[in-house]
């Protein structure tokens, strides 16, 4: 299991540097960012239905 964990995350880690390469620029985001962002915004829409 941890190794599955760990070619995951290297996984991610090569989608990351190709994006940033592909798009030349310092301003690209990481897959944690964007699954982060996600998160927050499925916890947001989750909350207004609770409410």
């Amino acid at each position: 299991m941890p190794l599955a964990a760990l070619l995951f995350a290297l996984g991610n880690g090569a989608d990351w540097v190709i994006g940033k390469l592909r798009a030349a620029t310092k301003d690209a985001a990481s897959p944690f960012t964007t699954d982060m962002a996600a998160v927050k915004i499925q916890v947001a829409a989750q909350n207004e239905v609770l409410q």
